[in-house]
């Protein structure tokens, strides 16, 4: 695939109406004890229309001479550029994925180097955004650069108020989207790196140190920060601070399956999603009302909240936010779009201005909306003996082998059924080598390309068969199934080899 490398391009990708729908690009899991681990994604196939509109629009705002977006904001550039990867993620526009290393390579020596600067905050958004590029590319250089965005923060942790990374390198201001951000990007390197204690144990600290630092209050909403005296400042509840938690939240429950994390999101999302003060009319807007202007920090900060809410929302079996996520990205969609398909800041309406922030902010509901489709299931593909569909050492190259292992959580065993047939793996299908029909045909991943060869039909006695050959997903042989079984295309005979539990 080529891509267009300058914002004309995209501007022509827009208004000639080409939504571009291809493949989403992650990273693996392998087996091996050192090597790094991508994260799960629950994203269905593709991101809806709407959402692929909003992202070209954002392109004709990013600017590759600096490889930032308008203005060359700092912070604001890694959110946009993280909702423009959240889109191909979830099958979007995949000409985009050209701005990910332009804007790396361009700006890797910047400020402070790394990505990082005198704001500890800016720093944990670049971080993420980073961990989103590794898990598109599987480039280890990005996921470098991610830790090294974690430890300058904790160069700033501080014992002032009992802990927590503070504002600044020269402030000693402990506020509430510095410590979210480092919870998260903390517990997000964890899942990525196998083996890893530090990391984990780095979000465990900081996240006993924010629930009892006083900053979420008594309506169970986030104030901005904490005050000289180490009490909550009552600063408003802006509504960047109730979403990163969430995301963070979600990510240590994925490293530590402690459920009482999940139980405290909820009750922090109940809040913020039915918040008086963040709402009128049942849809978001900053304290105070959306007189929020564009070309402002503030343009960002509702898309950081639904791209957290969002987060927790895949994570939770009931979908529980899904309806409000449907009711914001359609609100955004009618109200607050303008005929070039540009978004102002009042998801209520009307188009007040534009900005890459304000874009940023709708594509990420968007984005958030349309990840959570209907029809679509993730997790692991169980086969007999308990073993998992695992993709073999976690390649991602055409024609990796599959094959069975004991189950471990790695991305290499996380499969999505997007509903049309397809099973997907690391961005890829599950795929009968070359569309044979031929008992003890290899079964690997390969590019998804719409053909026979990838389609999938589960059966009532648990077989998986492949319409195109009339056979069945088979583990080799006769048991016993020890890691490393190939998975083959086997005439179907209903044995324990070819029984498998889908998510």
């Amino acid at each position: 695939m080529s891509f267009p490398h300058t914002k004309a391009a995209a501007a022509a990708v827009l208004s000639a109406g080409l939504l571009l729908g291809a493949i989403p690009l992650t990273a693996s899991a392998v087996e091996d004890d050192d090597a790094d681990r991508a994260p799960v994604s629950a994203s269905p196939l593709a991101a809806d229309e709407r959402s692929n509109a909003a992202a070209t629009a954002l392109m004709t705002m990013y600017n590759d001479e600096s490889g930032l977006f308008r203005n060359n904001d700092w912070w604001t550039g890694a959110n946009a550029l993280t909702a423009i990867m959240d889109n191909m993620a979830d099958g979007g526009v995949q000409d985009h994925a050209y701005a990910i290393a332009r804007t790396y390579d361009l700006n890797i020596d910047a400020h402070g180097g790394d990505f990082t600067n005198e704001y500890l905050d800016d720093t944990g958004w670049w971080g993420l955004a980073w961990v989103k590029a590794y898990d598109l590319t599987g480039d280890t250089r990005y996921l470098g650069t991610a830790r090294a965005d974690a430890a300058h923060m904790a160069d700033y942790w501080t014992d002032q108020c009992g802990g927590g990374v503070q504002w600044k390198t020269d402030d000693s201001y402990k506020n509430a989207v510095t410590n979210e951000l480092y919870l998260q990007l903390n517990a997000a390197l964890h899942n990525r790196i196998e083996g890893d204690t530090f990391y984990l144990q780095e979000a465990q600290k900081e996240w006993e140190w924010f629930q009892n630092s006083g900053m979420i209050n008594s309506a169970d909403m986030i104030n901005d920060g904490l005050g000289d005296n180490c009490a909550n400042n009552g600063r408003p509840t802006y509504t960047y601070n109730q979403g990163i938690i969430l995301g963070g939240l979600a990510e240590l429950h994925r490293a530590t399956g402690d459920d009482s994390l999940l139980d405290t999101a909820r009750a922090l999302a109940a809040a913020s999603t039915t918040s008086p003060g963040i709402h009128t009319n049942g849809i978001l807007h900053e304290p105070g009302g959306d007189g929020t202007p564009c070309d402002s920090d503030g343009g960002s900060f509702k898309g950081a909240y639904v791209r957290g809410l969002g987060d927790l929302n895949q994570s939770l079996d009931d979908r529980p936010y899904s309806q409000y996520l449907d009711r914001q990205a359609d609100a955004a969609y009618h109200n607050a779009r303008n005929d070039e398909g540009f978004y102002g800041s009042d998801w209520s309406g009307p188009v007040n201005e534009t900005s890459h922030q304000c874009q940023q902010s709708a594509l990420d509901v968007l984005n958030a909306a349309a990840a959570d489709g209907a029809g679509t299931s993730s997790g692991e593909v169980r086969g007999v003996d308990g073993k998992c569909l695992d993709v073999d050492g976690g390649a991602t190259a055409d024609g990796t082998q599959i094959q069975l292992w004991t189950c471990h959580t790695g991305l290499n065993q996380y499969w999505t059924l997007p509903g049309d047939g397809t099973i997907r793996a690391l961005g890829k299908c599950l795929d009968v080598d070359g569309a044979a029909t031929a008992d003890g045909t290899q079964i690997q991943l390969w590019t998804c390309n719409g053909t026979g060869a990838q389609q999938w039909q589960p059966h009532s006695d648990g077989t998986l068969r492949n319409p195109n050959s009339g056979k069945c997903l088979d583990a080799e042989g006769g048991g016993p199934w020890n890691d490393g079984t190939r998975a083959l295309l086997w005439t179907c005979h209903t044995g324990p080899n070819q029984k498998w539990t889908l998510p």
